[in-house]
Parts: structure tokens; C-alpha cells; sequence
């Protein structure tokens, strides 16, 4: 408890004892006099007191101006200016008089303020507070801002370049004003130093602070020379009034000799065409045309065009390849007109096709008083015109081939280049590699055509070979394919594609395909989910004395060989070599049965197999329907090999009185009159009458099918089959149709009725496999049965 009153009285005595001495903030314009205070809030009595403050670049004392409050008594101030622009303050009491008061301004000073905007510190530095004790008193200081409010200006660039312009055209370039002060800027004016540059848009602009503004200058090209001159933009910028940007402009007349564009065929002659623009008038010109090889200036081609007066013109070839061409007037009369041709030399074209560039070298254009007045000069392009084979591919990979059959590739054949392209030759180096394409082949730029290329061989072996394709392209002549292709004597192993019933066993024929006699084979079979080997294996008639036997390698692996210690060849070139007996399963479509690891072995022990097929199985099942004598509502879920109802129903034809079936309409088969019935097709997906003059039964036989088969329903009565393999209730089983379900009727020695909006009334609960039933639906649908 002690303790914590001593803290509250430290405390207490802490925040009594606060002597501050305060610079208070102050604002003016540019070259403004700011009066400057300085506070003092004490808790003790003081005597005097004395300061430093380092005055920024911007403020300066005014001599004189520092002066005591009326908190002063007989105290006394002074002022000095020390060093690099340090003012300091020294108050003082020569009866050690105490100042009055606790709080307050105790003096003031005044400063002279710049020109430059901103916020500059007042900081006070070695300040005291001095009690009768000559003790410092002092407990902190507070700093002050002293703000000078002006607009400050500033321009990028302080320079435009227009470069060159052409007489009569007009060119614009930019500059901005930015105001970085702190009050509006207000630009009064804005002028050119010349009337050709045009201050586009406003003269005078209020620029708020942070802001700028775009400024455009046009130079009207006038008169032909070289300007220096000035933009003079002027402001309230405070020290910085007038401001200036410097502007550079070379004015010149159009006077431009030009190459025109050549095209040309190798071998031929083309011709070169100059022209000359000018704004000026000319009495003659000279230049020197750098060519490239494939030309070759005809002696005494040039000629001058109808803007010659009275003018003479000389070409030759000089010892460095370049032509020099000079032209002139003995009266010095100038060329008539103000643009096109003035010259043309005629050239013989000897080269590959492309493009080659031509220009000037020393290009003069002369007026009347022999200055030359040209501003510009432009090369031209010479185009050979030439054809650009484009092959794709380049390389024709023919694989394995069977020496009984015959592979034919296309190779694309394309003109990329600029004249028609043609392919004279097509040259083979191996005879196993031919073509079918007739010659020439003449192709447009642009255009393209397939070039068949077949191999055949009648032995076995790898070829590696080119064709070559001799054409007028003048830099791709030859061009080559690679050629590469692989004859094989086909020796295949297949498994051949069969069906198994389920929960049923059945034989799967192994055959062999061969072109060459062979003693003995061993293969891999990959045996799949759902099938069970029997451990029975056999081998087909095609055997001699030969041997087979058959292990397990693994749970899914069946290892076959077969083979004949007396070296004897399996007769015939075609069909079955061994039966594997597998029993199916009831979970399962179909099954994949896959080789591997197959050897066809011959007399000399070479595995002569050029490649191995493996097959899918397919789960087959029988559909065992009882019959009632008189009618019955039947249907099945197999799908059957062939719907003739002839073939289904063969078994039981002397049986059967009438059977009924629906379409969209009725359809009735009478085995009397089987010509006139419109029932001779039935399927698994729809439901069927049939009357019977004794009890009976039918075993069908086909594939498997899924219990989601849709079942398509037009809207009023439909005849349709039950797809599932089990019972279920009439409400599960048309659950994806019954909010359309309006009535299901069945038979069973009996009529069976089924009303959804009455389930607890109807007779009909159960469907069952094997029996057919009436749907009426209100709009048509898909009856798909659930899985489960």
C-alpha cells in the first residue's frame, strides 16, 4: 500500500512540474512577412529563457522584429543571426523579475518568406527555461510549421523537336504544364515566338494543385529552312513568371527520287522505272544505283519519259557494278510536271527467286542554280518470280507391310513460291518403292496435290531407300523423300470370337494364319474376370503327331505349347490349332481374352509370328418362358441372333394358334397364313400375345441385356417387354416413368390390373421376367428399369 502511494505522488508531482516551450504554426504567400510566436505553458516561475532556430533556405529574419509579451516585466530580448542562418533568442531579467502567468506567448519575431512552396520546420534547438537558480527548467518543446501557400510551375519537355516536315503539312508536338505547389496556378498566356507555330486550343489556363495540362503546338511548314524558336508561357508562379520552351523544325520542300518495284523472271529482261516528286523546280539529277548480282544493266536501254524537254541522259556500268546514271539540260530547262516517272534502263534478270534490294548511292537532284535540292531518296525490290517446292513430309514411313499386300502413302506437294512450280522426274532407287502420279505435274503458287508413293515386296526384308523430285525450283532442285518400309510373311495367332453362356462352359478356338510351314506353337492367354479354365485343352485337326500341353503360370495367366518331337508341320495355312474349354460366369457382358508372349515356331527354331489378335467373348444366356394353353402375355430378355419369328418360334409353331403383337397399331401372325400376317419380327423389348393349343415352353438364346435399355413409350397404349432378371414391385420397376403411368395391365391365366392413383386396390403388384405387360402413359417417354 506504501508503495503504490508513493507512485501516485511521483505521478502527481510529475505532471505538475510541465514547462513547455511552444513554436506555434503559421502560413503566408511568396515573399510574405510571417509573424512568428513562441508559447510557453509553465507550472514553475521562470526569469528568462533563450532559444535556437535553424531558419530553412526559404525563411529569413527580419532584423529587429523580435519582441516580448505583455507577460514580460523589466525583462529585456535579443536577436542574432548566427552562422549558416541560425536565429537565436535570449530573454532575460537583470532583477531576476519572474515572468507572468502560466501559460502564453512570451515573444515574437518576424521572417520574411521565399518564394517556393511548402512546409518547412520550425525546430526549436537549445532551448531553456531559467528559474532565479540559473537552473533549467525546461521539460519539453514543441516544433512548429511554417507553411509558404504558392503555385509552383513546371514544364516536360522544355523541348520539341518536329524533326522534318514537308512544306504545306502541318506536324504537332506536345508539352505539359504541371502545378506542384500548393494553391491554384493561374498560366495567363501562352505564345509562339513565330506565326507558323500555332498554340492549338486555350492560351490561358486555372491549373489546381497536382494537376496539369496538355499543351499541343502546330507548325504550319510555310517556307522552307531551319526554325529555332520559342513557346513563352507566363503565370503567377511567384518566382518563375516566364518559362519557355524551346522549339526546332526543319521546313523542306518535297523533292524525293524513287525506285518503283521490279518483277522479273530469270532470263528474261525487266525493266526499271524512277520517279521523281518535287515541290520544286529541276533541271536535272544524277545517282549511282547500287544493284545486286542477278542484274545486269543493258548498254544504251535508258531512256528519259515525256517530262524530258530538251534534256540528255547517260548510263553505264562502273568498274564497282554500280550504274551511274546522269541527266541534264543544255538550256537548263527544267523537267516539266511535279511527280512520276523520269527515267527507265531496262536490266537482264540471271538468279534464283527472291527478293533483292536496289538503292541510291549519291543521288542528286539539281535546280537552276546547281544546288541540290533533294530531301529524301527511296530503294525499291526487284522480284524473280520462282517456284518453292514444299514437301510434307519429308520422310515416308511405310511400317510393316505383308508381302502379299501393296501400301500406297500420299506426300503433299506444295507451290509456295511465285511462278508455276513443275516436277518433270520422279526418280526411284529401289523398285519396291514406285508411283502411280503421271508427269508433269504443274502447280500454280498456292496450289498443292497429293503424290501417291506405294511399296510392295514379294520377299520379307527392311528397305531403306529415297525418291527424288527433279523440279524448276532454282534452289531446291533435287528434292528428296526418305523412304523406309518393312516386308513381313504374315504368320498371325488369333483368338477367335465366340460366345459362352453363362454359368456355362464352352470351347475357344486358338487359329493360326500362316504363310510358312510351322511345327509347333507356345502362347501367353490372359485370362479375364469371370472366366474359369476347365483344365481342358485339345488340339484341332490341323495336328500331326503333335503334343499339347497347358498350365497355369498364374491366377490369370494360361501358359499353351504345343509341339512335335518328329519335327512334323502342322497342316493347312488357315484356322483353328487348339480349343481351351472356360467356364462363364453371371456377372459379366463379355470377356476379354488377350495373347501374349506368342511363338510360332519353325523347323529351324525361328519364332516366324508377324503379330497376334486377341477377342472379346461374349456372354450369351438362355430366356425359358412356360406356356399355358390358350393366351399368354409373354416377352423376353435376350437378344435373340435373328428376330424372324419363324426362327423364335420354330420349336413350338405346331403349337401355336395365333400370336399378337403392337405397334402404334395391332400386328397379327397366323402360322396358316403366315404370307398374310403383319406380325413377322419380334424383339426383346416389346411384349406379345400368344395363343396355344397345349401347354409349352420356349428356351431362346442371346445376348445379355442391361436392365437400363431404354424402353421407348408413345403416349396411350404400348406392348412392352420386362428387361430385368428378377421380380419387382410395379412402382420400384417404373419409378422413371409412373408420374406418366396412368393404368399397367397384366395376364396370368388372368387379367391384372395396376392403377397408380389406387396401388392399394390393384392386383398387379409383382412383374416378373418372362411376361409382357400393357402401359398407358399420358405423354410419351423412356422406360428405363432400375439396376438394383
Amino acid at each position: 500500500m506504501k508503495k503504490i502511494l508513493i507512485s501516485l505522488l511521483l505521478f502527481g508531482a510529475s505532471l505538475i512540474a510541465q514547462n513547455i516551450m511552444i513554436i506555434n504554426d503559421a502560413s503566408g504567400g511568396a515573399n510574405d512577412t510571417v509573424t512568428i510566436s513562441v508559447e510557453i505553458q509553465n507550472n514553475e516561475p521562470f526569469v528568462g529563457f533563450q532559444f535556437d532556430i535553424p531558419l530553412p533556405e526559404q525563411i529569413n529574419y527580419v532584423t529587429g522584429t523580435a519582441a516580448l509579451s505583455e507577460r514580460a516585466s523589466d525583462h529585456q530580448i535579443t536577436a542574432n543571426v548566427l552562422g549558416e542562418n541560425t536565429l537565436r533568442i535570449f530573454a532575460y531579467s537583470m532583477t531576476q523579475a519572474e515572468f507572468s502567468g502560466n501559460s502564453g506567448v512570451v515573444c515574437s519575431l518576424q521572417v520574411k518568406l521565399g518564394t517556393i512552396p511548402g512546409n518547412y520546420n520550425m525546430n526549436l534547438q537549445d532551448a531553456v527555461i531559467g528559474n532565479n537558480q540559473s537552473q533549467n527548467i525546461l521539460t519539453g518543446t514543441e516544433n512548429g510549421l511554417l507553411t509558404i501557400q504558392a503555385p509552383d510551375i513546371d514544364i516536360s519537355p522544355t523541348s520539341l523537336d518536329y524533326d522534318r516536315v514537308p512544306l504545306l503539312q502541318t506536324s504537332d508536338r506536345s508539352f505539359a504544364i504541371y502545378n506542384t505547389g500548393n494553391t491554384v496556378l493561374n498560366v495567363t498566356t501562352i505564345y509562339t515566338s513565330h506565326a507558323d507555330f500555332e498554340v492549338v486550343g486555350d492560351t490561358s489556363y486555372t491549373i489546381q494543385t497536382g494537376n496539369s495540362q496538355s499543351v499541343t503546338i502546330r507548325f504550319h511548314s510555310n517556307i522552307k529552312g531551319t526554325y529555332n524558336e520559342q513557346v513563352i508561357i507566363l503565370s503567377d508562379d511567384p518566382d518563375e513568371p516566364n518559362q519557355t520552351v524551346d522549339l526546332h523544325v526543319i521546313a523542306y520542300a518535297v523533292n524525293e527520287l524513287d525506285i518503283n518495284d521490279m518483277f522479273g523472271r530469270s532470263g528474261y529482261t525487266s525493266t526499271m522505272t524512277i520517279d521523281i516528286s518535287n515541290m520544286e523546280e529541276f533541271v536535272g539529277f544524277s545517282f549511282d544505283l547500287n544493284i545486286p548480282d542477278v542484274m545486269t544493266y543493258i548498254p544504251n536501254s535508258v531512256s528519259l519519259t515525256d517530262r524530258a524537254v530538251d534534256h540528255e541522259v547517260t548510263a553505264a556500268t562502273l568498274e564497282n557494278g554500280k550504274v551511274r546514271v546522269v541527266s541534264y539540260s543544255p538550256t537548263n530547262t527544267s523537267f516539266t510536271g511535279t511527280e512520276g516517272d523520269v527515267v527507265t534502263l531496262d536490266f537482264l534478270i540471271d538468279g534464283q527467286g527472291g527478293f533483292y534490294n536496289i538503292s541510291f548511292s549519291d543521288p542528286v537532284i539539281g535546280d537552276i542554280n546547281e544546288e541540290n535540292i533533294i530531301s529524301d531518296h527511296y530503294g525499291g525490290t526487284l522480284e524473280i518470280a520462282a517456284p518453292d517446292i514444299y514437301l510434307n513430309p519429308t520422310s515416308l514411313n511405310f511400317s510393316s507391310v505383308s508381302i502379299f499386300d501393296t501400301l500406297t502413302l500420299q506426300c503433299t506437294t506444295s507451290n509456295q513460291g511465285s511462278d508455276t512450280l513443275i516436277v518433270n522426274n520422279i526418280i526411284f532407287y529401289d523398285s519396291h518403292f514406285f508411283s502411280s502420279q503421271e508427269l508433269p505435274i504443274n502447280l500454280p503458287p498456292g496450289h498443292q496435290t497429293q503424290i501417291p508413293v506405294s511399296f510392295h515386296s514379294d520377299t520379307e526384308g527392311t528397305f531403306n531407300s529415297t525418291v527424288r523430285l527433279r523440279s524448276n525450283d532454282p534452289d531446291e532442285d533435287p528434292t528428296d523423300i526418305q523412304l523406309t518400309a518393312t516386308a513381313y510373311i504374315p504368320n498371325i495367332m488369333r483368338v477367335d470370337s465366340t460366345s459362352i453362356a453363362w454359368n456355362d462352359t464352352g470351347w475357344i478356338s486358338i487359329s493360326i494364319e500362316n504363310n510358312e510351314p510351322f511345327v509347333g506353337f507356345q502362347f501367353d492367354l490372359i485370362i479375364p474376370e469371370g472366366l474359369t479354365y476347365c483344365n481342358k485343352v485339345q488340339l484341332s485337326d490341323r495336328s500331326v503327331d503333335h503334343t499339347i500341353n497347358a498350365y497355369l503360370k498364374d491366377a490369370n495367366t494360361l501358359t499353351v505349347f504345343a509341339y512335335s518331337t518328329s519335327q512334323a508341320e502342322i497342316t493347312g495355312n488357315s484356322g483353328p490349332v487348339a480349343f481351351i474349354k472356360f467356364k462363364a460366369d453371371s456377372n459379366h457382358v463379355n470377356f476379354l481374352l488377350e495373347l501374349d508372349e506368342v511363338i510360332i515356331g519353325n523347323s529351324n527354331l525361328e519364332n516366324i509370328v508377324s503379330s497376334y489378335e486377341g477377342a472379346t467373348i461374349t456372354a450369351i444366356r438362355n430366356a425359358n418362358i412356360e406356356l399355358n394353353s390358350g393366351w399368354n402375355l409373354i416377352s423376353w430378355n435376350v437378344d435373340t441372333q435373328n428376330d424372324s419369328i419363324e426362327i423364335l418360334l420354330s420349336d413350338i409353331m405346331d403349337n401355336i394358334i395365333v400370336v399378337l403383337g403392337f405397334e402404334n397399331a395391332g400386328l397379327t401372325y397366323d402360322p396358316n397364313w403366315p404370307q398374310f400376317s403383319t406380325l413377322q419380327f419380334c424383339d426383346h423389348l416389346h411384349g406379345y400375345w400368344l395363343k396355344t393349343a397345349n401347354p409349352s415352353s420356349i428356351s431362346l438364346t442371346g445376348l445379355f441385356i442391361k436392365n437400363n435399355t431404354p424402353v421407348e413409350l408413345e403416349a396411350g397404349w404400348n406392348l412392352v417387354s420386362y428387361i430385368p432378371n428378377h421380380s419387382d414391385s410395379v412402382a420400384h420397376a417404373l419409378e422413371s416413368i409412373i408420374d406418366n403411368v396412368i393404368v399397367v395391365l397384366g395376364f396370368d391365366e388372368g387379367g391384372l390390373t395396376y392403377d397408380p392413383a389406387l396401388p392399394q386396390f390393384s392386383n398387379l403388384q409383382i412383374l416378373y421376367p418372362g411376361f409382357g405387360y400393357w402401359i398407358k402413359v399420358s405423354e410419351s417417354c423412356i422406360l428405363v428399369y432400375p439396376d438394383n
